[in-house]
């Protein structure tokens, strides 16, 4: 059950405060997944990898493991909202929301849920700037968009 609270940067930045470790961004697709990470401090922001979705169990066993390694204390997911208050596409947030369940079943970690509406669109145009070419940018456009939800929490340049 969503709660007004997932959505809020402050209470997530609270529940993470007293805690050292890794912060995981991700930008979730029904074929791939996009991932960023922070550093220990939380002072920079990395894109890490475009992950590629196999099945649900296969997937949470690869985020478990990832979130094991790499020391993550807390995740924010990329969701569109429209007007910052309704969900852009219910299909994909119910997949996203099955899909964190299913994490937070075995790791109890704070989670964040980023109005990321525009997140794609801007991206895009930095990395066309950049002189990337279309196929380029589709390669690299999920971790990218999943670092920006860092930076903007983060307010990490």
């Amino acid at each position: 059950m969503i709660n007004e609270s997932d959505f809020s940067i402050e209470i997530f930045m609270k529940k993470i405060s007293h805690i050292k470790g890794k912060i995981l961004s991700i930008d979730f697709g029904t074929k791939k997944i996009g991932l960023a990470m922070t550093d220990m401090n939380r002072s920079m922001a990395f894109p890490f990898e475009i992950y590629i979705r196999k099945n649900l169990d296969f997937d949470i066993k690869y985020f478990l493991n990832l979130i094991t390694e790499h020391k993550i204390v807390g995740i924010i997911i990329g969701v569109a909202l429209i007007d910052d208050k309704f969900l852009g596409n219910k299909k994909l947030f119910f997949l996203i929301e099955q899909f964190l369940n299913k994490i937070l079943e075995h790791k109890n970690l704070p989670y964040l849920f980023y109005n990321e509406e525009y997140s794609s669109h801007i991206s895009n145009e930095n990395l066309y700037e950049i002189g990337l070419n279309k196929n380029q940018i589709a390669r690299q456009e999920d971790k990218i968009v999943a670092t920006n939800f860092l930076k903007e929490v983060f307010d990490i340049e």
